[in-house]
């Protein structure tokens, strides 16, 4: 397994995990928001279907189920579609992780489903899982007031316990990247991680044009749309003009 200091060649689907409040919702809006162009961020399935469809995550748990299956194809559809675009997929959780509750708090409906799905699960090209400590994640779930999604200390331990056995059965590319610290200081981790560097609206003159060959008339206003345009941006190398 790499550790949090590991760096990874970018790759098309990245799968993030972490306990309740480790931050990964807010990444990947940040991501999504500064990189709107080469990431696609895909929302957390299982929370996702519970809220659209009603349900009470842990005492409806075979319905939950039920709807967990009817919209993985939906989903595989989507990541697939998007890396065939050329841009970096990243979900928020994954299968395995709701595996892990679902043996942490005995769900047997969909413990039993998910052998028959296993072998169709498309695989990440590594995890990146957020750590942060139990009792940091219990303070943020209480923070957030949302007592339908909280999770309390035993379950955690035991999910966690079966979320480590799943990866080494499979051994998992896992990167941990320690997020019980300021964002300024576990961002730019990130961004290395993801191959990611924020570029702003300077690339987008590149490209765009690098070479460009003004003619007209003599008095036609050539040498004075060049010098309005060399001061901004020949510094950029984004125009050579002839």
């Amino acid at each position: 397994m790499a550790d949090q200091n590991a760096k990874q060649v970018r790759k098309m689907y990245i799968a993030i995990e972490g306990l309740p409040g480790a931050g990964k919702s807010e990444l990947l809006a940040l991501l999504s928001l500064f990189y709107p162009q080469r990431i696609t961020a895909f929302p957390e399935l299982v929370k996702q279907v519970a809220i659209r469809e009603g349900i009470e995550g842990f005492s409806q748990r075979r319905r939950l189920t039920e709807a967990i299956l009817a919209e993985l194809p939906r989903r595989w559809a989507e990541i697939e579609a998007a890396a065939q675009q050329g841009v970096l997929c990243i979900e928020q959780s994954h299968p395995g992780v709701h595996l892990a509750y679902s043996k942490a708090i005995g769900d047997s409906s969909f413990l039993d489903a998910y052998s028959s799905i296993e072998n169709t699960l498309p695989i990440p090209d590594f995890y990146l899982r957020m750590e942060i400590p139990i009792s940091l994640s219990l303070r943020r779930q209480e923070a957030r007031r949302t007592p339908q999604f909280q999770v309390n200390m035993p379950t955690l331990k035991r999910m966690l316990q079966h979320l480590q056995a799943w990866h080494s059965a499979r051994k998992s590319e896992l990167v941990h990247i320690d997020t019980d610290r300021a964002p300024s200081e576990f961002l730019p981790q990130v961004e290395e991680i993801l191959g990611l560097s924020y570029e702003g609206d300077v690339n987008s003159l590149k490209d765009t044009f690098e070479i460009i060959i003004l003619l007209g008339r003599p008095a036609g206003g050539k040498r004075e749309l060049i010098d309005f345009v060399n001061d901004p941006i020949a510094s950029y190398g984004a125009c050579n003009y002839v």
